[in-house]
């Protein structure tokens, strides 16, 4: 595995070759948007990106959803990261958006 194909934040390893994550060698279960998200706040790590940032880059332009679907995948993705604690890292800054901060305190 060639390392310019993998992000990392603390334990976790994203893969963006083949699209998978782990956190301590155990896979992580991520839709396609949902890796797309965390690949995003990782690579913008304690940076605050807007949901129509999010949005833009995840779902695009031209896509007929609306921003709301940003909260709905974010608080999916902190559920799947809550079993090896890195859900606390994704800030929520409430009518703004998110971030992925190195020392996670929830939400403002």
């Amino acid at each position: 595995m060639l390392k310019e194909n993998v992000l990392t934040f603390k334990e976790l390893q994203l893969n963006i070759k083949n699209k998978t994550a782990e956190i301590n060698g155990e896979a992580l279960k991520l839709n396609g948007k949902q890796f797309g998200l965390l690949e995003y706040l990782v690579n913008n790590k304690n940076a605050i990106l807007t949901k129509e940032q999010i949005f833009d880059r995840i779902w695009g332009f031209e896509s007929d959803t609306s921003t709301t679907v940003v909260e709905v995948y974010a608080s999916n993705l902190r559920k799947n990261l809550k079993r090896f604690g890195y859900d606390h890292y994704i800030k929520t800054f409430r009518g703004l958006g998110y971030m992925l901060e190195d020392h996670g305190e929830g939400n403002v």
